[in-house]
């Protein structure tokens, strides 16, 4: 059974929320009462959700490059038209790309994963805390991965990627701690998908941690219990070792 916050009346933006994890928070925070504004590159599993919920707390907010600030301001916007006000905002878009040792890797992978996985949670960062700094409070969560703690081989680019959007997460925090806003990151392990699991058949997949699972600790870094923690990368790695 879920844990409980007392969340109901709040509005939230989940970037990414046609990914597995982005999904599974957007139910998560619908299930708990609130109104979502759901960005993502799936047009039919963002319908589904607002078919799921069967209501008109779930806005769609489409046709966005989040790697351009104006337009990241421009998604708020609508979305604070349609449901009032951003109290959370969940950035868990993210992107994988690997498989060759670092020294071989092309400078436009490292740029491709860097505008991915930096700049479209700098921008929608910089965006919300725009919004959040009027009004004294807010939470902020950035999806990241237990790579930005230690790199593995063949993966320096994106290792580096998610290192870096931990110290824009710190750097967030200290700079609007004093205003009732938290910044968090949440750094899962290998995340038990179908896509995980069909890329590696011999693994262990309960040793992983699921969407959920990590919905759960998202969900509680957005709550007024978690009014404390800010600044915090926390590694979610299930039963693994990472």
């Amino acid at each position: 059974m879920a844990v409980t916050f007392e969340m109901a009346g709040l509005v939230a933006l989940v970037a990414g929320a046609s990914g597995n994890v982005g999904t599974a928070v957007a139910r998560r925070f619908l299930g708990a009462g609130l109104s979502v504004a759901v960005v993502g590159r799936d047009a039919t599993r963002l319908q589904f959700l607002v078919d799921e919920a069967g209501n008109d707390r779930v806005h769609i907010a489409a046709g966005f490059d989040l790697s351009k600030f104006d337009d990241v301001e421009d998604l708020l916007h609508e979305s604070e038209m349609a449901l009032g006000p951003i109290d959370i905002a969940v950035n868990a878009i993210g992107v994988f790309r690997g498989g060759s040792p670092t020294y071989d890797e092309s400078s436009d992978s490292l740029d491709f994963v860097f505008n991915v996985n930096v700049k479209i949670a700098y921008n929608v960062c910089r965006a919300v805390i725009h919004s959040m700094r009027g009004r004294n409070r807010g939470r902020i969560v950035n999806v990241g991965s237990v790579a930005a703690l230690r790199a593995d081989a063949n993966s320096g680019a994106y290792a580096a990627s998610k290192a870096a959007l931990v110290r824009l997460t710190e750097a967030f925090s200290e700079e609007v701690k004093q205003t009732g806003i938290t910044v968090n990151a949440v750094l899962p392990g290998t995340i038990d998908t179908p896509a995980n699991r069909e890329a590696m058949p011999d693994a262990d997949a309960t040793l992983w941690v699921g969407p959920e699972q990590v919905a759960e600790v998202i969900t509680f870094l957005s709550s007024e219990g978690a009014s404390a923690v800010t600044g915090v990368a926390l590694p979610i790695s299930g039963k693994g070792s990472r």
